[in-house]
């Protein structure tokens, strides 16, 4: 049986997004995501890794979805 803490990181694992699935999501490249960020009110990343910034998934959605990019 899973325990309560398992369950939980499974959750954040699947809200957390970085550019690479931000680029899937939003059907572009990695570069124009890279642009949105410098360029555009991008929403901050919720912590760095040694990947590289992290989201949460439904910040980036309803993000694409407010600038009519989804």
């Amino acid at each position: 049986m899973r325990s309560s803490t398992e369950k939980i990181f499974d959750q954040l694992k699947a809200e957390l997004i970085g550019q690479n699935e931000i680029a899937e999501l939003a059907g572009v490249a990695l570069t124009t995501v890279r642009k949105w960020r410098h360029r555009y009110e991008f929403p901050e990343p919720v912590s760095q890794l040694a990947i590289g910034p992290v989201w949460l998934r439904s910040d980036v959605k309803d993000w694409l979805k407010e600038t009519k990019r989804s």
